[in-house]
């Protein structure tokens, strides 16, 4: 068992939890290409090979670009962190943009919210959301979901990305 102080290698960390190999499942999208956000309509950012992804980071087939491509789906039953840079321009100085996460257990067919930022007062910003941590089962997914307001409609630059990593397995 690993004390405080020790340098972990895969001799002292636990990961007989983890199926298949040594990497816990894990997940990152980043957009390569902009997206726009009306005013009063929220989007559910897509990232598929029209919206072309920068970088798609997974272990275990967790995201699919021709099916369900605003999704990262959990592939075993664990905890796991979700982080999310949201980055924008063209809105007005006026504009309130919120950032959701939704997480969706499809076996309950039921999704839970976590609004887990809201920008005002913001023309073009760039931002990293508080992370969340998720008790899932196997294809529990999250989607990445952002709302404008008030004011214009805003763009969601190249910059802007999701994760879905398991930090613990049940």
């Amino acid at each position: 068992m690993a004390k405080f102080g020790d340098i972990l290698t895969t001799d002292v960390v636990d990961t007989s939890g983890f199926t298949g190999s040594w990497n816990p499942p894990a997940c990152k999208l980043v957009r390569a290409q902009s997206a726009t956000v009306a005013v009063g309509t929220p989007l559910s950012l897509t990232f598929d090979s029209t919206t072309g992804i920068e970088e798609c980071k997974t272990v275990a087939a967790m995201h699919s670009t021709s099916t369900n491509t605003n999704r990262i789906v959990a592939t075993q039953l664990g905890l796991f962190l979700v982080k999310t840079q949201v980055s924008f321009s063209g809105g007005t100085t006026g504009a309130v943009i919120s950032t959701f996460i939704d997480v969706t257990v499809p076996s309950a067919s039921q999704t839970t919210t976590y609004e887990v930022r809201t920008a005002s007062g913001y023309a073009t910003a760039s931002y990293h959301v508080r992370p969340i941590l998720v008790d899932v089962d196997p294809n529990t997914y999250v989607a990445l979901r952002l709302a404008v307001a008030t004011g214009t409609s805003v763009t969601a630059t190249t910059e802007t990305w999701l994760s879905f990593r398991c930090v613990a397995a049940f």
